[in-house]
């Protein structure tokens, strides 16, 4: 239990330095914490509450917050509760998982975009492809070339 608090306060402080960088390039978020270490936070993190799940980051399009080596763990919220802001998860129309930013609501579709994105997303997020809310991500060392884990297991 140490050892994931300890990983877990090290994945915020790596978040919190992060965020305080302000470049023309984003800079990806680094951590001395190692991808196995991260990703057993990640799926305590998940095994706490039904209907979470964790995945890896992929991607420019939510830098400085997270990239490549973070672990994303999502859980379940209603569609009313959503708000401006949100970091949100959802299934685009090609069926992949897109975790970005609420943007703004018009009826029962909310836009969203990538916080490192100028335009927003070409899909909507709907009652019937939300996936969740971040509820905490994890910063590892780089990518190790696994695929995602989505099981939350």
């Amino acid at each position: 239990m140490q050892r994931v608090l300890r990983i877990l306060f090290l994945g915020s402080l790596a978040l919190v330095v992060s965020g305080c960088v302000t470049t023309e390039e984003p800079p990806a978020p680094v951590s001395d914490v190692l991808s196995a270490d991260a990703d057993s936070a990640a799926r305590f993190l998940a095994a706490q509450e039904e209907g979470r799940l964790f995945g890896r980051g992929s991607g420019v399009s939510m830098l400085p917050i997270y990239g490549e080596n973070t672990r994303v763990i999502v859980t379940p919220i209603p569609f009313d509760d959503l708000e401006p802001g949100m970091i949100v998860a959802y299934r685009d129309s090609s069926n992949r998982m897109v975790v970005h930013r609420l943007v703004s609501r018009r009826g029962d579709r909310w836009t969203a975009s990538g916080i490192n994105n100028p335009q927003i997303d070409r899909d909507a997020v709907t009652r019937e492809n939300l996936i969740g809310v971040v509820y905490a991500f994890i910063h590892g060392e780089a990518r190790d070339g696994q695929g995602a884990d989505r099981s939350g297991t």
